[in-house]
């Protein structure tokens, strides 16, 4: 029995420590044949970017040809159109997750001790350069360049490895969009995008040094000008219809992977992780099926992988404008976008009452909080419906609503702590104490009819989720409300 690749995104690491690998390496074949010069994958986190960008690494590089050869044994591509191009070029890694800080000098300090050891890395080229492109290559080694200098640093490293090689390079640059949210998080935005545009700008558009370029990211965010100087960059996203089945797990995928650890794809597990989908194809979330084999408890492995400070500020920021879209989706429905695959970190901070929606409802699709439900009316206006892709991601939906009922509802922290506990003992009594106590605050009279509604949904799929069923009734005369909770059986719920 293989082990499992949990937290593992390194090729050569997953097969030479003969962890289970599905076998993705297709991809690699349908990439030169399409022949796309630069190929931009957004997709959401831990849905297997940067395995991918390894997997590219270790097939292409010129470096590891003898070493690498045998790690494709028995893999698609070792039998593919492409097998001759496995070792052929050079290749530049640049993996932009590093680059978190608080401010932007911290950044870009991080970022020259990046390019100071990929220079270093390829030290055995230093004798084939001229003097001019010595001086260059030292003052990048002792971290002495300007930011000029910087800027081109990747440029003048692939035109000497094209003239050491005699090949052009392969480019590659994982989680792209990484410093930008930072930056656009902590304050320094105008900096980061300025230094990435020229960054891109030299490397990628006067550059005839590069064969093609791989970069992946979660949002495409081409109108904040990254990108405005490239005419050349092909964008495949979760609307598109190539390269779906590269990212994620499919349900033949997800089927095998369990039945080797002795499991079985039920359907609790199905409505756990399943639902996500990439232009025509059905996607399970690859981290959540992981975590879930190693523990064998059904859990929202990962939702809980980060710290969601951007979503939920976001909620926080457009409460009155989505309370009415967050209600649809966390009791299943789709509501309607239009779809926008150059939704901007700008955008967010410009949300207006009649566009909050479709801001809020792009930037969720393309994080993995949503998923395609219908894009019928794609090509008539450019609308699309969405949903959320399954039991995981809707906990992140009622977590958020059963927060904004606590604070309307002044709900003490312990009473929250009590409730879950007794909602896991199955303490009817206490839990409709708790509940009655918090609705004592709510009238139905006043202005605070909106949170009634939002706390009783809160309460509906917090409780169905659980095998309870919520019962509200009105007190005559005051407007006041008091509920009662039942236990229910499973298989009503689920056949309701």
């Amino acid at each position: 029995m293989k082990k499992l690749p949990i937290g593992r995104d390194n090729f050569k690491d997953i097969i030479e420590g003969d962890f289970y690998y599905v076998d993705k390496t297709k991809m690699l074949e349908e990439m030169r044949e399409r022949g796309t010069y630069i190929a931009l994958f957004p997709r959401p986190r831990r849905f297997g970017k940067s395995l991918m960008i390894s997997t590219i690494d270790e097939f292409f590089n010129v470096e590891k040809k003898e070493t690498n050869k045998r790690l494709f044994k028995g893999l698609y591509v070792s039998k593919s159109k492409i097998k001759n191009e496995q070792g052929k070029f050079p290749v530049i890694k640049l993996n932009f997750k590093s680059l978190k800080s608080d401010n932007w000098e911290k950044m870009y300090g991080t970022f020259k001790e990046e390019v100071r050891n990929l220079y270093s890395n390829k030290d055995f080229i230093y004798n084939t350069l001229k003097e001019s492109e010595k001086e260059f290559y030292d003052k990048i080694l002792k971290k002495q360049s300007n930011q000029e200098e910087y800027e081109l640093s990747i440029k003048m490293l692939s035109q000497f490895l094209e003239r050491y090689f005699g090949e052009k390079v392969v480019l590659l640059i994982d989680e792209y969009d990484v410093p930008i949210q930072c930056g656009y998080n902590k304050g320094f935005y105008g900096e980061v995008i300025s230094f990435i545009k020229n960054l891109f700008g030299n490397t990628l558009k006067t550059n005839d040094s590069v064969i093609f370029s791989v970069m992946t990211g979660v949002l495409r965010v081409s109108k904040e000008s990254i990108f405005s100087d490239l005419n050349n960059v092909k964008v495949y996203t979760a609307v598109d219809n190539y390269y779906n089945e590269y990212f994620g797990f499919t349900e033949e995928e997800t089927k095998a992977i369990l039945e080797h650890f002795n499991l079985k794809l039920t359907h609790e597990v199905k409505r756990m992780y399943d639902g996500y989908i990439f232009g025509n194809q059905e996607i399970y979330n690859p981290w959540s099926i992981l975590n879930y084999i190693e523990s064998g408890m059904l859990l929202p492995y990962w939702v809980n992988t980060s710290s969601d400070e951007l979503l939920r500020e976001l909620f926080e920021k457009t409460r009155g404008q989505t309370a009415n879209m967050i209600e649809k989706l966390t009791l299943g429905k789709s509501v309607e976008i239009q779809y926008n695959e150059k939704v901007t970190f700008l955008d967010l901070n410009e949300i207006q009452t009649n566009d909050a929606q479709n801001i809020i409802g792009n930037f969720l699709l393309f994080s993995g909080y949503l998923t395609i439900s219908d894009k019928s009316g794609l090509e008539m206006g450019g609308y699309i419906k969405v949903r959320i892709p399954n039991a995981e991601v809707r906990t992140v939906y009622t977590n958020i609503i059963v927060k904004w009922t606590a604070e309307s509802a002044n709900i003490a922290s312990n009473d929250l702590y009590q409730l879950s506990k007794y909602v896991v003992d199955e303490n009817k009594e206490k839990i409709e104490i708790i509940l009655n106590k918090a609705l004592q605050s709510m009238s139905f009279m006043d202005e605070h009819e909106n949170f009634y509604h939002g706390y009783m949904l809160g309460l509906f799929v917090y409780f169905m989720n659980r095998n309870y069923i919520v019962k509200s009734n009105r007190e005559a005369g005051d407007g006041r409300f008091d509920i009662a909770i039942e236990r229910i059986d499973r298989k009503l719920r689920n056949s309701s």
